[in-house]
């Protein structure tokens, strides 16, 4: 399957923007323009998702979330 935008939560962390894979409970943090990477590996097993798919998904939202304005 294809992550879709819609499977993520994002939140912000001081500089960094974590992201959380719903279906699977993966998550991916980044600062600063770096990379995406896992910081919590999947819960569930699920082998019906990509890593790298989810990954680079991952990394796209967190991407535009780190050039978006802070809302506080």
């Amino acid at each position: 399957m294809t992550p879709k935008p819609d499977d993520f939560h994002l939140e912000r962390d001081g500089d960094a923007v974590v992201a959380t894979f719903a279906p699977t409970g993966a998550r991916y943090r980044a600062a600063g323009g770096e990379p995406a990477s896992q910081v919590e590996a999947p819960r569930d097993g699920r082998d019906d998702y990509a890593e790298d798919e989810v990954r680079t998904m991952a990394g796209k939202l967190i991407a535009l979330a780190a050039t978006s304005p802070s809302s506080s």
